[in-house]
Formats: structure tokens, C-alpha cells, sequence
């Protein structure tokens, strides 16, 4: 495995469940770890429930990403969430399902997401337009907010 190309190792993993990549493969070795926080997945919570160091855990892999999809079905995603996506500075899409627990200091974090093209918040309820409008000020290449 060691004379296998990293570009060759990428497009095996890109094969492997992003929860096996995330538990299993980026603790093999350093090298895996490596080529994980390569890999140009989208990250996707589809869990029933949402958990912030699942989010930590998913984000140090996949630091490349360019979207982010919260599919789950129970649980919040709160602003400790939104900072948890800041690691991933190549985002360009976030798709919040359960996004009754962000405030607008969770807006704040996403903000920081310079690349940030495509923002849903569909059940955000606790932010203001003060929030959206940092979000809109600071996220010069956004495109849709909805």
C-alpha cells in the first residue's frame, strides 16, 4: 500500500461510506489521514440524530469539502455546529435541515465561510436580519440565501 499513488488511494476511498471513512479509514495512518482531508466529498449528516462531535469528527477528515448537507431527523443544529463547519474553508454550499437551534452567532461562524455560495436555513427561527445581513456583507460570492 505504501508504493500505491495518493491519487489512486483517494479514488478507492472515494468508495468507502463517509461514516467508515470518518471512524475507521482516518485512523489507519497518517498517510490516510492525509489523503482524507483531500478528498473533495460533500458532507452529508444523515444520522437520525445530530451530534456536534460527529460534525467536529467529519469536518477534521473532509477539511477540502464543498458542501455540507444536514439531513438528519432529530436534534439541532446550533451554533457550535456552525462554527464546527468554519474548518472547512472550500464550502461554497450549506444546507441546514434542523437549524432551530442557530442564533445568529451561528450566522457569525458561517460568515467566515468566504467561498460561501449557497446558504439554506429553512427553520432558522432565532436569527434577525442583523444576522442574515452579516452573512450577506461578509459572504461576497453568495449567491442564494433562502
Amino acid at each position: 500500500m505504501d508504493d500505491l499513488p495518493t491519487e489512486i488511494l483517494c479514488r478507492i476511498l472515494n468508495f468507502v461510506p463517509q461514516h467508515e471513512l470518518m471512524h475507521v479509514c482516518s485512523k489507519v495512518c497518517r498517510r490516510w489521514n492525509t489523503a482524507l482531508a483531500s478528498l473533495p466529498v460533500d458532507l452529508c449528516l444523515k444520522d437520525d440524530a445530530l451530534n456536534v462531535d460527529d460534525l467536529k469528527a467529519l469536518t477534521h477528515c473532509f477539511r477540502d469539502s464543498q458542501s455540507f448537507t444536514d439531513r438528519t431527523t432529530t436534534g439541532e443544529f446550533t451554533d457550535e455546529c456552525a462554527g464546527a463547519l468554519v474548518s472547512c474553508e472550500k464550502l461554497h454550499t450549506v444546507a441546514i435541515r434542523s437549524g432551530l437551534g442557530m442564533t445568529n452567532a451561528g450566522l457569525e461562524a458561517l460568515s467566515r465561510l468566504s467561498l460561501l455560495q449557497h446558504l439554506e436555513l429553512p427553520l432558522a427561527k432565532h436569527v434577525t436580519d442583523a444576522g442574515m445581513e452579516l452573512v450577506a456583507q461578509r459572504c461576497t460570492r453568495l449567491r442564494t440565501l433562502n
